[in-house]
């Protein structure tokens, strides 16, 4: 089960699920995979630097979309590497999630 920052980015990432269920449901694999694709960049964040930054991962999109949390605690990285952050831009815009963060101030 997904403690603190994870459990909450868990609803912003579980939006993709939301979003491919109907696309598979009607057989449309490549509109879901599209979807899948998209996310990519974000999941490969996480697992840079053997795993140290799937938490500054998880807090940089969150703070991305105004949800505050604060930096990561050692040996985690923070902040991402300005690559990293490019990386999680792109990720968020091409996801429209920066919507989220209108929804949520």
């Amino acid at each position: 089960m997904a403690h603190g920052p994870e459990k909450a980015l868990t609803g912003i990432a579980g939006i993709t699920g939301i979003l491919v269920t109907p696309h598979d449901d009607a057989g449309e694999y490549p509109a879901a995979n599209r979807l899948i694709e998209n996310k990519r960049g974000f999941e490969d964040i996480r697992a840079e630097a053997q795993n140290r930054t799937n938490v500054t991962g998880v807090k940089a999109a969150l703070v991305a979309i105004g949800q505050e949390c604060g930096p990561t605690r050692p040996p985690s990285a923070w902040p991402l590497a300005d690559r990293q952050q490019r990386t999680l831009d792109a990720v968020i815009a091409d996801n429209r999630l920066t919507d989220l963060k209108e929804a949520t101030t």
